[in-house]
């Protein structure tokens, strides 16, 4: 197929990677930049590609000084939140989350791509390698066929050494769901040996497999009946620690009311105390991952019930006393 031919998608090209608001290219600069890429052009051949790209409805600006391309497919916030996302995302390794960088990018022109290449940073925590891309596309097709899956777990000992868990038995469950917490991903399901939700990190799985078996319906293991709720499964597993949900009474100071409805949803039942401080009625699994939570705020957020929870708190903060040699015991009434 001759150059001639593909003259209006090159065009695009140079409008996409050469312009912006603040770089604009006249119809004569437009043609040149088309000749440098092997596309014989003239300025009258410009002006009908640019109306035909226009009635195509491609965002294309023009002023006194020149052409270039407004609206894109995706906005600049839009594309620096996916690549903060990718840079963040501990389950994609270096290479894959560079490729993905510049696959967005390529959306921006030059100018902006380089503006927004020097905000990034792809030194955190990352895969070795790619297997967890190749597990999300499994677990993704077993989720929408209703198909169970199976898998090794692996995590790493004191070593670095990655062991497989149940010395190497695979693991076989009914997926529902993918949830990415805390820059990690996880797979929600049920094992078959359990009537409750679980959830494993994908990066951890190796060779996963989808099976003929269909899944186990999530409203036979899970209060969720007509459709699976990720984001209310997150809501409740506090940092990513699962467990039964149960109804959990907070002492908060006011200051730490965003948290709450951050981490629990703006929905929480709250009242106030008095001027400095206020109850939150919230729902969540009473595990570790839930006095984790509510530990970091040390004196600032208090457990008032169930009495269970309180005590475990409290034995929890004994056990860290007797680490650091405090030795005042801790009144298990409240």
């Amino acid at each position: 197929m001759p150059n001639t031919k593909l003259k209006t998608l090159a065009l695009l090209d140079v409008l996409t990677e050469l312009t912006d608001e603040g770089h604009r290219l006249s119809a004569p600069e437009l043609a040149a930049e088309l000749e440098k890429r092997g596309v014989p052009a003239e300025r009258k051949s410009v002006y009908r590609d640019i109306e035909a790209l226009v009635e195509h409805g491609e965002n294309i600006v023009k002023t006194d000084s020149g052409y270039y391309l407004g609206e894109r497919k995706l906005s600049k916030g839009e594309l620096t939140a996916l690549c903060a996302a990718v840079q963040s995302a501990s389950f994609l390794s270096k290479k894959r989350s560079k490729d993905l960088i510049g696959r967005l990018l390529s959306f921006l022109s030059v100018y902006e791509r380089e503006r927004l290449s020097a905000q990034l940073d792809i030194s955190s925590v990352k895969c070795e390698n790619d297997e967890a891309i190749l597990a999300i596309e499994s677990l993704s097709y077993a989720i929408a066929a209703h198909r169970q899956v199976s898998f090794a777990y692996y995590k790493l000992d004191i070593n670095r050494r990655s062991i497989p868990q149940r010395r190497g038995k695979r693991y076989t469950v009914s997926p529902y769901a993918l949830i990415w917490m805390m820059d990690r991903l996880y797979l929600v399901c049920n094992m078959a040996t359990r009537d409750d939700l679980t959830h494993f990190r994908v990066d951890r799985m190796r060779n996963v497999k989808v099976e003929r078996a269909i899944w186990r319906y999530f409203g036979e293991v899970s209060e969720y009946q007509m459709k699976f709720d990720r984001a209310d499964y997150a809501k409740k597993c506090v940092n990513m620690f699962g467990g039964e949900p149960r109804m959990i009474a907070l002492r908060c100071e006011n200051a730490l009311a965003a948290d709450i409805f951050d981490r629990f949803g703006e929905e929480v039942s709250v009242t106030r105390r008095d001027k400095a401080t206020f109850a939150a009625l919230v729902r969540a699994s009473a595990g570790e991952g839930f006095l984790a939570y509510v530990a970091q705020w040390g004196p600032r957020m208090e457990i008032l019930s169930p009495a269970d929870v309180r005590q475990a708190m409290a034995d929890r903060i004994r056990a860290m006393g007797e680490v650091y040699g405090v030795t005042e015991d801790v009144d298990k009434e409240g």
